[in-house]
């Protein structure tokens, strides 16, 4: 039932620790950890090293909460069980084949909860999906912002789940409120067993600034100055610094973090494992840096592949990174049985099997299977508003009337305005289930109102926040990141005309409102009040009663 200790060599590289053995309260199994992770290195500084080093990278990043897959979509069918039977027959190849194919490691860029009902179905979100993931052999991991968003999940991920890494959970700008002392490690170093490859991992989250109130998000730059960055350039012998930021490859943050290290370190190799955009992209940053970004919802695998030269010394004007080449893995078992030269009858593990089953009894257990209604056709949040299979406009023209609205309450004209960064993801035809309505809508927001606006007044309102960069609508909105391709940032339904001389009451998740009556007050002035607005349900749950009342599924005909 317990999982036995391996030793690595954590920060800084003065002793080896040992990881304290856990109990997975769903399942009990023993899982093989990658080729890093292994007992007794052969002391680093007594290893003749070769003069190149092949190594191997498998990047997973804002999977939020995708552990079981994706059931509607086969082109995405593997799930984390698939995914940990996949680590283990690379491992198997690899440590078969040591001298060709060189090292592996697994890596996470954070934002691993809030996006389906496995990590979101209960109060404390990640309750139930830290006991998974910790069944997968990561080699190092940062946290993302939906990490660290709200107290209890704070609470929960500081409790059961940055122990079980041992110094490899990676968080060099998030502290404890209050306090100098890292959520997690700020870095660690790796030696490889035979002694042939030193790695230095370190781990950043973007300058976040609507975090919890038990963690505090250092600004990178600041936090590129305190004595751990100092500390970790001095290890010596490095061959490569792996940085994992729950970063875009574009924002300044990462240029920041580049340069910092090249002030030390000209030329020896840096990978950052990016994260937070929810795209793919790639990135050369100079002759010996690349970064990689891997997509969103356990979608898709980074593979990065490298060549080093490790014989060079730390400042030689050379080309240290030889060789690189990236690609993207879709998720599909067909694709693993590919990457693993196997196929269905020989993939599957007897872990992967194991966390396989513990993912399904723990969607049966929290009623994440129970159908709810039927979709008459896949509603997509990103096609434009005046198709039929637009998802805001169901729910701007269905759902809000019928379910949301309260005219009794309220005495002038409703109207809902939709942050299209809102909805996660499509809802499908066929059977909706509990799971399925997490996977739209994870947020549970309150919803409130921004009450007595004139139509010229909301419309001056969506001009002004619809021609906003990015950037700026970030700062109002609280930070859910990207809108759904093509569409304004705020939408409202293309059935209503907008009336100047009407007065309206704007309907908006707690969130929102919030990003209203900023740009309201720096419009005019004046703090608007932004009340609970009088509705028995929450976002998520709005969606769950729209489908229950409005779509059931159709009654199975009598035998």
């Amino acid at each position: 039932g317990f999982c036995e200790g391996f030793k690595v060599n954590t920060h800084p590289q003065k002793k080896l620790a040992k990881m304290r053995p856990f109990l997975l309260c769903l399942v009990f199994f023993t899982v093989a950890a990658t080729a890093f992770l292994v007992p007794d290195p052969v002391p680093f500084s007594q290893t003749i090293r070769k003069a190149t080093v092949n190594v191997t990278i498998i990047h997973t990043t804002d999977v939020h909460g995708w552990l079981n897959g994706h059931p509607h979509d086969e082109a995405y069918n593997a799930d984390f069980g698939d995914f940990l039977s996949l680590v283990q027959r690379l491992e198997e190849k690899f440590s078969s084949n040591r001298d060709e194919l060189g090292y592996l490691l697994l890596l996470d860029s954070g934002d691993l909860i809030e996006g389906t009902g496995l990590s979101d179905a209960t109060p404390v979100h990640g309750e139930y999906i830290w006991p998974l993931v910790k069944q997968i052999p990561y080699s190092a991991l940062t946290m993302g912002n939906h990490e660290i968003g709200v107290e209890s999940a704070v609470d929960e991920l500081q409790k059961n789940f940055v122990p079980h890494w041992n110094g490899r959970y990676l968080t060099a700008n998030t502290k404890k409120a209050d306090s100098a002392d890292f959520v997690g490690s700020p870095y660690f170093v790796h030696d490889s067993p035979d002694g042939q490859l030193r790695v230095l991992f370190l781990g950043y989250m973007f300058d976040f600034t609507h975090f919890a109130s038990n963690v505090h998000v250092v600004e990178v730059s600041d936090s590129l100055e305190e004595a751990y960055f100092a500390e970790a350039m001095a290890v010596p012998d490095v061959d490569l610094y792996v940085v994992l930021g729950h970063i875009d490859i574009v924002m300044s943050e990462t240029d920041q973090i580049r340069e910092a290290v090249r002030a030390h370190h000209a030329t020896t190799p840096i990978v950052f494992m990016s994260g937070h955009r929810h795209i793919k992209s790639y990135k050369q940053l100079d002759p010996n840096c690349v970064a990689i970004e891997s997509w969103r919802y356990f979608k898709a695998l980074g593979h990065l592949s490298l060549q080093l030269d490790t014989s060079a010394s730390p400042n030689a004007l050379n080309n240290r990174l030889q060789a690189v080449s990236h690609r993207w893995v879709d998720t599909s078992r067909d694709n693993f049985y590919e990457l693993t030269g196997r196929n269905e009858s020989n993939f599957l593990t007897p872990d992967g099997a194991r966390l396989k089953q513990a993912i399904q009894d723990t969607n049966s257990m929290l009623g994440l299977d129970e159908v709810l209604g039927c979709s008459p056709r896949t509603y997509e949040p990103s096609v434009p508003l005046e198709w039929d299979t637009s998802l805001f406009t169901l729910l701007l023209t269905e759902m809000y009337p019928t379910v949301v609205y309260n005219t009794q309450a309220k005495k002038n004209k409703q109207l809902a305005i939709l942050n299209t960064s809102s909805l996660r993801n499509p809802l499908y035809q066929g059977t909706v289930d509990r799971n399925d309505i997490y996977t739209v809508d994870p947020f549970n927001n309150v919803y409130g109102s921004v009450d007595d606006l004139s139509g010229s007044m909301v419309l001056q309102l969506l001009d002004f926040l619809n021609n906003q960069p990015r950037e700026l609508v970030q700062w109002y909105s609280c930070g859910h990141e990207f809108a759904a391709s093509g569409l304004p940032h705020f939408v409202f339904s293309p059935e209503t005309v907008i009336e100047e001389n009407t007065t309206y009451d704007i309907v908006c998740t707690s969130y929102d409102c919030i990003t209203f009556t900023r740009a309201l007050y720096d419009l005019t002035g004046v703090d608007y009040p932004r009340p609970t607005y009088p509705t028995q349900y929450t976002s998520t749950e709005a969606l769950a009663a729209f489908m229950s009342q409005e779509h059931p599924c159709p009654a199975e005909p009598s035998q």
